[in-house]
């Protein structure tokens, strides 16, 4: 017969993990909205940070992402070259 004792953690262990998972879960988020986003821009081509942020929000179906959220992973898009913004109106992005 076997006895099987459960391993515990420490404190620091506990967080260090929690810490992992959270990381994980933000990357998944991430490259959900990065994949919304592009689906928006292809369909749309021309769209306003109001308008993309507005379908951002309406097509999750798994979590609400934040406004700053949503900058931020435009602003990561733009940096890398997958979208751009309009040079004669700052507040639109281009596909």
């Amino acid at each position: 017969m076997e006895v099987k004792i459960p391993f515990l953690l420490t404190e620091e262990e506990r967080w260090d993990e929690k810490m992992r998972i959270f990381e994980v879960i933000n990357q998944n988020k991430t490259s959900e909205i990065d994949a919304m986003i592009m689906k928006v821009m292809k369909n749309h081509k021309v769209l306003t940070h109001q308008q993309l942020a507005k379908y951002i929000i309406e097509l999750s179906k798994t979590f609400q992402p934040d406004e700053e959220t949503i900058k931020k992973r435009i602003e990561s898009l733009i940096e890398q070259r997958y979208m751009r913004r309009d040079e004669l109106n700052d507040k639109e992005y281009l596909q």
